[in-house]
């Protein structure tokens, strides 16, 4: 799991991206559970509701998270990952 951290850190961190902060967080959500609804992302990131927003807008300016409506839901929009680096696909598959 450490060896997870440290790679997924260094992936993202060439983004400009901390594992240890609301953005981490976020996208550690998304490569587990796959696109969400921003009510739970904003839950599992356990920012405030001002603090989720500027970190989703700070993902989506790095062009590593998108938002679209939801096909099941039009009110409702879902947050998904545009990328994920090859090399954290391939160790998440070895967990």
């Amino acid at each position: 799991m450490q060896k997870l951290l440290e790679n997924f850190s260094n992936e993202f961190g060439r983004s400009g991206v901390e594992v240890f902060t609301i953005e981490g967080r976020i996208i550690i959500h998304l490569l587990n559970n796959g696109s969400s609804r921003i009510k739970e992302l904003l839950h599992a990131s356990g920012s405030s509701y001002r603090g989720f927003y500027l970190a989703i807008e700070r993902l989506k300016a790095k062009g590593l998270v998108t938002a679209d409506i939801d096909p099941n839901d039009r009110r409702a929009r879902l947050i998904r990952l545009n990328e994920i680096p090859e090399q954290l696909r391939m160790m998440e598959a070895e967990c």
